[in-house]
């Protein structure tokens, strides 16, 4: 799947190369909360980021405080 096959009313900023993303799992992940379950899709959007926005290394994102589900995810995208 790609950002032509999520619809014409996607719009997303300009700094995001649109042709080169892509949706990450190919089946959503299943979070299981107490009370309820999140089925979640990643998509992986390559950027030209402008110098008006502030950036994090994966050095540093892995010291920040996430879910269990990010967490998830950068575990098994970053190693």
């Amino acid at each position: 799947m790609n950002i032509q096959t999520m619809g014409s009313n996607t719009q997303l900023p300009s700094w995001v190369e649109a042709d080169s993303l892509y949706l990450y799992n190919d089946e959503p992940w299943l979070h299981q909360l107490t009370h309820q379950h999140i089925y979640t899709s990643f998509w992986i959007a390559p950027v030209t980021t402008p110098d008006s926005i502030q950036t994090v290394s994966i050095t540093m994102l892995k010291t920040y405080p996430v879910s269990r589900l990010i967490d998830r995810f950068l575990h098994k995208f970053f190693d």
